[in-house]
């Protein structure tokens, strides 16, 4: 999370429990967190979907689910 932070990148990960609560104590410019789905396809699938839906500006500084 730091390094992205200080490279200015969002930060993609499955691993939702221990980044979203690192989230209350280190800045981020944005988390993307995915979901576990049945095949890799259909969370890439997943998301695609939120990146067209939020764009650039809706992800920014927030943890976003896909």
């Amino acid at each position: 999370l730091q390094f992205a932070h200080e490279h200015g990148c969002f930060l993609v990960t499955c691993n939702r429990d221990d980044f979203v609560e690192l989230t209350q104590r280190q800045p981020h410019h944005g988390i993307i967190v995915i979901v576990r789905r049945r095949t890799r396809a259909a969370e890439r699938a997943a998301l695609f979907r939120l990146l067209e839906r939020a764009g650039e500006t809706g992800l920014k500084d927030n943890i976003n689910f896909s």
